[in-house]
């Protein structure tokens, strides 16, 4: 999973189209990303193809801010509900916090049913494997 500006161009069946006029069409769907000091964290979620099916763009939006909207390239080697790519993303914040901080161990992620070919990029040329690492101070 790796985060792409708004003005990314993606690759669909029609045409390249940038990935914020397709989240304009979106047909989104509120999905839980897990819990937060606040209670539950909730956002609008959608998902579109791309020409390589192996490549989907996930678009996070926030529900209390319309204009709030996060860009994800997503690679699954097959099709994977959009349930699971939500649960990569929530995990994808604690990864980027814990690079900012250098806070990084081995312990293995706690996502059951996730197979280790999801591969996240917090920044360039950072990449790990979300079964092998896990952060040292982030909470189950």
């Amino acid at each position: 999973m790796l985060a792409v500006a708004r003005d990314h161009l993606a690759a669909t069946p029609r045409a390249p189209r940038r990935a914020d006029v397709l989240a304009a069409a979106g047909a989104w769907h509120r999905i839980s990303c897990g819990n937060s000091a606040k209670g539950r964290r909730g956002y609008d979620w959608a998902l579109f193809a791309t020409t390589r099916p192996e490549i989907s763009l996930l678009v996070r939006g926030s529900v209390t801010r319309p204009s709030g909207l996060a860009f994800y390239l997503c690679h699954t080697p097959q099709p994977t509900p959009i349930a699971v790519l939500v649960k990569v993303a929530a995990t994808r914040w604690c990864l980027e916090e814990c690079f900012q901080t250098g806070n990084i161990s081995t312990v293995p992620f706690g996502l059951r049913g996730v197979q280790g070919e999801f591969a996240c990029q917090s920044r360039p040329g950072a990449a790990t494997q979300f079964s092998g690492r896990r952060c040292r101070n982030s909470a189950r």
